[in-house]
């Protein structure tokens, strides 16, 4: 329902005629405020004076939380969106995923000329001898401009990101919508910037009537959707694919908006390759993570999974609940001695849920017995039977154990008998048995 209400008002927002000055700054407020309430009605209940800060101020209040959640191994679903944001908020890491999804991997955005985007201003010229600024609201997770030179005249591309954990069946709309707002933002602040410079003197009549000049020109906006997620997205690519009608007559009429979207399900090896960042290594993880042995292979080879920082790991255990504990003080985790804790905690788990369920099913088995036995008359005989079918499934069940561990935890005999605590006569008794 949110969703749909920003739509209307961002229609109605395209549609109205900037040229009669008309102020839409109150609208971009409303669907911000919107748009945070989109995100947060599931998970947290805020304020609306929680929407006058900046995002890197609202970054970095919840980092804290972020840190917390990951030390103890687990993330609620808004630290998703945390999670997520302030790895991306690192020009480095935005920097190269724009590299690889727009220049194949070549190295062509320099993190040093972007600049972040959010509830402050950037110089745009718009054209006008005084110029003006462009204050854009950032209704997204990132948003970045880039600043790049060619033939001393300057450049500019606004380049955003949306961050998804799950999948967003009406994501080619929303992004329409964001993108859209932004171009209306740029007109109205050319037509600010004219008004300003006086610049509609030599203006024909069609100019001054638009507000907008003939020579003036919008900035680029492009939109990146990362999925952060092992699982396929089946969302729609493009508005065509939302719509009923399928017909291409009518279809060739319609104006198609298509997303940008990164999966790592669909990155293969070489496209991960193209990665200059640790984005290399969280995607990779997100990729196998759902395959335990091909995880543990992958961190094996990989030497940059020795020095994986806060906020990758944070990632992970956040949207693959990789459980990964990082020290208090620690910025950066060996991947390889986190993996080896982890399988030995398991072990630890396994043996112990296997040790309780023996001593359930052997006392079980001894009462059975004792109560049969019970109604007969108790001879030495019965009783050293019983004793000894005891002793039989005692390591008959000992054994089970130990094969378990061998098999799924992949632990040499000698390792299971010391993780169950295996007595030096059981261990003759079990070990001709294995």
């Amino acid at each position: 329902m949110l969703l749909l209400l920003k739509l209307i008002l961002s229609l109605l927002l395209l549609s109205c005629g900037t040229a009669r000055g008309y102020n839409i700054q109150a609208a971009h407020h409303t669907l911000a405020y919107m748009d945070m309430l989109y995100r947060t009605s599931r998970h947290w209940c805020l304020p609306s004076s929680f929407m006058m800060i900046s995002a890197k101020q609202y970054i970095e209040l919840q980092r804290k939380y972020a840190v917390q959640a990951a030390n103890k191994g687990g993330f609620q679903m808004g630290t998703k969106d945390i999670a997520t944001a302030k790895l991306m908020q690192d020009n480095s890491i935005f920097a190269d995923v724009f590299n690889y999804y727009l220049y194949d991997g070549e190295q062509v955005i320099d993190s040093d000329s972007l600049v972040e985007l959010d509830t402050k201003s950037i110089d745009v010229p718009y054209g006008g001898t005084s110029g003006a600024s462009q204050p854009i609201q950032r209704i997204r997770d990132v948003i970045k401009s880039w600043v790049a030179m060619s033939d001393s005249n300057a450049a500019y591309l606004i380049l955003g990101i949306e961050n998804q954990s799950n999948i967003g069946y009406a994501m080619p709309v929303r992004n329409m919508v964001y993108d859209a707002l932004n171009y209306v933002k740029q007109v109205e602040e050319a037509i600010k910037s004219h008004k300003k410079s006086g610049d509609y003197n030599d203006a024909t009549n069609d100019e001054f009537l638009s507000g907008f000049l003939k020579d003036d020109c919008l900035i680029p906006v492009i939109t990146l959707v990362i999925y952060w997620s092992p699982e396929p997205w089946d969302g729609p690519m493009s508005i065509h694919e939302m719509y009923k009608c399928q017909d291409d007559k009518i279809l060739a009429f319609v104006p198609n908006y298509k997303i940008n979207l990164i999966s790592p399900d669909t990155l293969q090896n070489e496209d991960l390759d193209k990665f200059r960042s640790p984005l290399k290594e969280v995607f990779s993880f997100i990729k196998c993570s759902k395959d335990k042995k091909l995880l543990e292979e992958l961190i094996r080879v990989n030497k940059e999974f020795q020095h994986l920082g806060r906020d990758e790991v944070n990632v992970l255990n956040a949207c693959v609940d990789a459980k990964i504990k990082l020290e208090n003080g620690k910025e950066t985790i060996n991947m390889c001695e986190a993996l080896e804790q982890i399988r030995r905690e398991a072990a630890e788990k396994a043996a112990k849920e296997a040790r309780e369920i023996t001593t359930k099913e052997v006392t079980e088995e001894v009462t059975k017995e004792v109560t049969k036995e019970a109604t007969k008359e108790v001879t030495k005989e019965v009783t050293k039977e019983v004793t000894k079918k005891m002793e039989q499934n005692r390591i008959a069940g000992l054994v089970q154990m130990i094969h378990n561990l061998m098999t799924n935890m992949h632990l040499t005999a000698e390792m299971a008998l010391d993780s169950l605590g295996v007595s030096e006569d059981d261990r003759k008794t079990v070990t001709p048995l294995l």
